[in-house]
């Protein structure tokens, strides 16, 4: 049984770009409150993600653009990435860094709150992130690839629905009140 009316439940699905089944599942667990603000709705729904399972957290992430992506994007996604013009040679490298940390964190996604930064300043986190020089894929040294139960995949993971958050709340900021 759903808890949330058909408006909040669709202001999540754009703000935090949740899936159909991560939608699903959060409506089963949390409810609007009366005078509730996107923002606080937003900090609620990001609270009961927390406390999911695994999987359920996986598949959320995996419902959020990669960073760079070009197609599949929302309406907000498109528009926010649309600021800045990209060189093509930004979103090859973007890609490429994508799937180097996909290797690495197996099932998860690169998300950060961009807040107005270039995509080409985005590689430059990516690349101190994952400690490689600019223009390296990887090499011999690279990291094995981690999944669920290791320490840092599992401290990724959170810091990725955490980014999803930020960028939530800073796309509720703009919004009128609910």
């Amino acid at each position: 049984m759903s808890l949330l009316d058909d408006h909040s439940r669709e202001l999540l699905r754009v703000l935090l770009e949740a899936p159909p089944a991560s939608l699903d599942l959060l409506s089963t667990r949390i409810s609007k409150d009366t005078d509730e603000t996107a923002g606080s709705l937003v900090s609620r729904a990001i609270d009961s993600i927390s406390l999911w399972s695994t999987s359920d957290k996986v598949a959320f992430i995996q419902g959020h653009p990669r960073i760079g992506e070009q197609s599949n994007l929302s309406a907000l996604s498109a528009a926010e990435q649309a600021k800045y013009a990209t060189p093509p040679a930004v979103l090859r490298r973007l890609e490429v860094l994508n799937a180097e940390y996909e290797r690495r964190f197996q099932g998860l996604r690169y998300i950060t709150f961009v807040a107005g930064r270039t995509r080409a300043q985005i590689v430059e986190e990516m690349e101190r992130f994952m400690n490689i020089a600019p223009g390296l894929e990887h090499d011999e040294t690279s990291p094995k690839a981690i999944g669920p139960g290791d320490g840092a995949w599992e401290a990724e993971l959170e810091r990725a629905i955490d980014d999803i958050g930020r960028i939530a709340q800073d796309r509720a900021s703009k919004l009128q009140p609910i």
